[in-house]
């Protein structure tokens, strides 16, 4: 189940862009080989981004379940996630707890 979001949330990222290169393409706007290598930076630069989007989400999951666990004065500091925003929101809980 865990590649299958990766995999969608991937496909949601590089949809628009692969599918304006393929105009371009199909057109004859562009040539097939510079075309056809944007196309594949665009979908693993996705894959990339899909696959650290998940690993922050799994941290910010587990951020949640110790802060709604923890029953002491002090919350230790979980593990920081690389995208911005969800480390603002993990920062978030943990005050909050």
């Amino acid at each position: 189940m865990h590649l299958l979001l990766l995999l969608g949330a991937a496909l949601a990222m590089a949809a628009v862009p692969v599918a304006c290169l393929a105009v371009l393409l199909l057109t004859g706007a562009t040539a097939a080989g510079p075309a056809l290598l944007a196309m594949g930076a665009v979908v693993l630069a996705a894959l990339a981004l899909a696959a650290l989007w998940a690993r922050d989400m799994v941290l910010l999951a587990e951020t949640l379940r110790h802060a709604a666990q923890e029953t002491g004065p002090a919350l230790a500091p979980a593990a920081v996630p690389r995208l911005p925003p969800i480390e603002r929101i993990a920062r978030s809980i943990e005050r909050l707890a």
